[in-house]
């Protein structure tokens, strides 16, 4: 698009520089001046919406699991942003949908989002057979993101992390991410575990990522 815009500005300048009277060249046409300006910045205009609807279309999320001392439970939050989800609803029900003003859409991805999320407990003994049960507790849009929340209820025991035996203790966490990864195979899905430690470890989920592991 650049290229093509040098070429028909560089042409147009060699056109206009010719007088409507052809009786001097040399002499500067001002029509001809604000005509070329004119498409420069269009030029430009074209190649920057170009950029930032590339920088636009890059498509990422990004999950957060904490452990909450006081309940015992694990609580993960996923972000997402929101023209990714009205994209991806979209294409579900085969119509554009505007998640702000949609309830039911919000609730239809969170739902979505929880069936493509998964974790294991990973201790000393290695990692127990089945998934963690997990919660939907709901949903929220802010700003350009839609928030999908989920828990583990009482993960420990009386909401510490206080284990009789410490080959029981869990010590990470094998985790599974892939949602709107069926959809578009360059969407990435980061998920990071906070647990109480200076540098948070994360995972970055891609197509080809199955299950991963993190540990404490």
């Amino acid at each position: 698009m650049l290229d093509r815009c040098g070429v028909l500005t560089m042409y147009l300048v060699q056109v206009s520089s010719l007088s409507p009277t052809h009786e001097d060249r040399h002499d500067t046409n001002p029509f001809s001046v604000m005509v070329v300006l004119f498409l420069m910045g269009m030029c430009l205009s074209i190649v920057g919406n170009g950029r930032y609807a590339h920088a636009h279309q890059q498509k990422e999320a990004y999950s957060t699991v904490r452990f909450n001392l006081r309940t015992g439970n694990l609580e993960i939050a996923h972000r997402f942003y929101v023209h990714d989800a009205e994209h991806a609803v979209g294409q579900f029900l085969g119509k554009r949908i505007d998640l702000r003003k949609n309830q039911q859409a919000q609730a239809q991805f969170a739902k979505y989002v929880s069936k493509h999320f998964h974790m294991r407990l990973v201790t000393k003994r290695g990692s127990p057979p089945g998934v963690l049960k997990m919660r939907l507790v709901g949903q929220e849009v802010e700003g350009k993101y839609i928030w999908i929340y989920q828990e583990v209820v009482k993960l420990s025991p009386k909401g510490t992390l206080q284990y009789k035996s410490t080959e029981a203790k869990p010590h990470g966490l094998e985790i599974k991410m892939s949602a709107l990864q069926e959809l578009w195979d360059r969407h990435t899905n980061q998920v990071t575990i906070e647990y109480g430690i200076p540098k948070y470890p994360s995972i970055r989920f891609t197509v080809k990522d199955d299950w991963r592991t993190l540990y404490f």
